[in-house]
């Protein structure tokens, strides 16, 4: 975090370690900052996805009520964050 990463810089500005060193460690900490970032913004939708979708009777048809959740929220930043991480996801895999 911010903490890690300003010792990461006194280390370095100590000359304790080289650049090389201090770039690697940074971007460990920064990758790790941003899958839990990721994590975190997947927890949220989905847990507003399924308040969404208690609202649909189950009398009405699951597929129904999934279809018009869907719709309803292709538009919305919450969709553009999911695809967005499904997309970095996807990219980072080995």
């Amino acid at each position: 975090m911010i903490s890690e990463r300003s010792q990461i810089l006194a280390l370095f500005a100590a000359r304790r370690i080289d650049l090389a060193q201090a770039e690697r460690l940074l971007v460990l900490v920064g990758g790790r900052d941003r899958f839990l970032t990721l994590a975190l913004w997947t927890a949220a939708l989905l847990m507003g996805a399924l308040a969404n979708l208690a609202q649909f009777h189950l009398g009405d048809g699951i597929l129904t009520g999934l279809h018009s959740a869907l719709r309803s929220a292709s538009g919305s930043n919450a969709a553009h964050y999911l695809h967005v991480f499904f997309i970095r996801l996807l990219g980072e895999l080995p």
